[in-house]
């Protein structure tokens, strides 16, 4: 966000968070963003007249601040009440199809001619847009339920007298590097540009924008797919040494080797789970050669789960009732 300008009439708030005032800089902002990490977005999801809608004085919804539910970045409580108009979501150019290019998609497959395969994985990387009314002449210092219903009735009456000030705000957040799933390409206010990783941290393979299923080593959204642990750590537990993403040439893997890892992952919890299951066996054969007490019925029970569960269920031999037949 240091490469944007002041001419964009952008206020940051966080990192990759802020918002502009008219609708014109939010697209500068957008240009700019694209322009600086060679990425392109398409609109996903709009609301009807986003950037200059119209709402009912008697209908908005005043709001102190977002619930958790929310996509994206919370508006917080900063003291001014606001309601949100509506919202717009523009996605990766990698990222989902949109319903007509898939039907298009889907032609063209199923023609008899026509060989056409899926560009790359979809990326989840979106820029999301809210256009927000804020009050700022009604701002309140103490965050209590009783201040907000007394200035929201206040903002209300403002409303329907007609006498509110507002300030139309849209606020932009832009998706962080490690949110695509392809290797981007940063360009620095300098002149000066530089790339992402092009070789796979592990195999050395290289990479490009066309790689499919490129991963980020440093990633919170990407885990493991059985303990759910961040890949970064499982591999420095493999390879026995601490990874700083500073320190390392490459901070992306490939897609064959984030399948290894996530394996190995996998193979490390079923050694785990057998570890502690001759652990508990081993137990309760002391306990019953020493003597010392019985085992209770259920720690049994439990065991025998367990070995069902690790070998499969053994066959038993149902008795019939009866005196066993005599020689004949």
């Amino acid at each position: 966000m240091a490469d944007i300008d002041s001419n964009t009439f952008y206020k940051p708030l966080k990192n990759n968070f802020g918002y502009c005032l008219r609708l014109n800089a939010v697209s500068t902002l957008l240009r700019k963003h694209e322009e600086n990490t060679s990425t392109r977005y398409s609109l996903i999801r709009s609301d009807p007249n986003f950037g200059n809608s119209t709402w009912n004085n008697e209908d908005c919804r005043i709001q102190w601040e977002e619930g958790e539910k929310i996509v994206g970045e919370r508006l917080m409580f900063d003291g001014v009440p606001f309601f949100v108009l509506g919202t717009r979501y523009l996605g990766c150019q990698f990222g989902n199809e949109s319903d007509q290019k898939m039907s298009i998609y889907l032609d063209l497959k199923d023609s008899p001619s026509g060989q056409c395969e899926a560009k790359r994985e979809k990326c989840p990387a979106k820029i999301i847009l809210k256009e927000v009314i804020k009050f700022p002449h009604y701002k309140i210092e103490s965050n209590t339920n009783y201040e907000k219903k007394k200035w929201s009735k206040l903002v209300r009456d403002d409303l329907c007298k007609g006498t509110a000030k507002t300030e139309r705000r849209i606020y932009v957040e832009l998706p962080k590097s490690d949110a695509h799933v392809h290797t981007i390409t940063w360009k620095q206010t300098s002149g000066v540009t530089t790339t992402m990783p092009t070789h796979c941290l592990v195999c050395n393979a290289r990479l490009s924008s066309s790689t499919r299923a490129t991963v980020s080593l440093f990633s919170d959204g990407v885990r493991t797919s059985h303990r759910q642990l961040e890949v970064a750590s499982v591999l420095s537990s493999i390879v026995n040494k601490e990874l700083i993403a500073s320190n390392l040439h490459s901070t992306m893997i490939c897609s064959k080797c984030f399948n290894l890892i996530d394996d190995i992952d996998a193979l490390e919890e079923q050694l785990s789970s057998k570890k502690q299951h001759v652990m508990d066996k081993f137990e309760r054969t002391l306990v019953e050669v020493n003597g010392k007490a019985e085992l209770k019925e259920d720690a049994v029970d439990e065991l025998d789960s367990q070995d069902d569960q690790l070998y499969g269920k053994r066959p038993r031999v149902e008795r019939k009732r009866g005196r066993p037949p005599g020689p004949k």
